[in-house]
């Protein structure tokens, strides 16, 4: 994992690097491994997709927006540990929940760059949807852009199966910027997904209003909240979707809590490994720990309400402990 994008936003370093994730799951496989106790107290949750259906209760909700349901699919990493079959799987499970809204929360491609995410990668290639693989796991080269643009123009094959009688919004993350995805993201585009940076989107809902206001990932661009200065109108709900949490941390602390409703965010994996008692391997590069996974609401707004996903992918350890992945239906009343 790079970090030079930090530098850039001025931000701290997370108190959970990748670095610390890998040397603690490579600790808990060891354990587990020669611990008959602590092997029975663990579930691979790696494709036991679940259904998360969280009811968030909007102040002031105009009665056009109630019941008005979003569907969520979070840090998907196609590639080498998340298999098309799993995708379309989600793509599947969305499409029969009848959302009114799809939103993507970014990191779309998987592309292990430890040398621990690279081994595990040589020996799941044969099984992968990827030829491609077999040299970047074998090299020590940046990824080749004809990979990323293979891995995209399969998935978009797969995400444009995707239906709702609105339409499927994404934002990128920080896996997205770190790689040269733009080619790539065009075949969103061709699918009929919209991906935002900067920039906010109205959608009229009868006599109501629902404003989608997107910023670019905390670390790999430069997110603004410019959309979000001019005082909300009647009829208005405000829904902010940032890859990272921490990013919503920030605009809390600096007094900007009271211009959206919602915050949507993924990234944390919800930890990916959870232990019994002692909880998830940190949180995932977060530099605040303060929002992990699931509902929370603001100490000094609880208007003010953030959702965090524990998405669909891993990155450099292809299993998730005691951690689903996650399809979120958010329901607005």
């Amino acid at each position: 994992m790079s970090f030079k994008n930090l530098e850039k936003n001025k931000i701290k370093r997370p108190i959970f690097s990748r670095r610390s994730f890998l040397f603690g799951a490579a600790g808990v496989t060891t354990l587990a491994a020669s611990s008959s106790y602590l092997l029975g107290s663990l579930s691979i949750d790696t494709n036991n997709i679940q259904v998360e259906e969280v009811f968030i209760g909007v102040k002031n909700l105009p009665g056009a927006l109630r019941n008005f349901r979003i569907a969520l699919i979070a840090d998907i990493h196609y590639g080498v540990f998340v298999k098309g079959d799993l995708i379309e799987e989600v793509v599947e499970a969305v499409n029969k929940l009848k959302p009114d809204l799809i939103i993507l929360l970014g990191d779309y491609i998987g592309l292990p760059d430890s040398l621990l995410g690279k081994a595990f990668a040589a020996k799941l290639t044969k099984d992968s949807d990827f030829r491609e693989f077999k040299h970047y796991t074998t090299s020590r080269s940046a990824a080749p852009p004809e990979l990323i643009m293979a891995i995209f123009e399969k998935l978009s094959r797969i995400l444009r199966k995707l239906h709702s009688p609105r339409q499927t919004l994404a934002i990128l993350g920080n896996h997205d910027g770190w790689l040269d995805t733009r080619a790539g993201l065009k075949k969103f585009e061709e699918a009929g997904i919209k991906v935002m940076g900067n920039e906010t989107l109205s959608m009229r809902v009868n006599q109501a209003e629902l404003k989608i206001v997107a910023v670019e990932d905390f670390w790999t661009g430069i997110p603004r909240i410019d959309y979000l200065t001019a005082a909300k109108k009647d009829q208005e709900v405000r829904i902010l979707l940032a890859h990272n949490p921490d990013y919503v941390t920030e605009i809390i602390g600096e007094g900007n809590n009271k211009k959206f409703d919602l915050a949507l965010s993924g990234h944390t994996h919800g930890g990916q490994i959870v232990i019994p008692l002692l909880g998830a391997l940190g949180g995932y590069n977060l530099i605040y720990n303060r929002f992990k996974s699931g509902l929370h609401r603001t100490k000094t707004d609880h208007n003010l309400q953030v959702y965090v996903s524990r998405g669909i992918g891993v990155i450099e350890i292809p299993y998730r402990i005691n951690c689903r992945p996650e399809i979120s239906l958010i329901t607005l009343n």
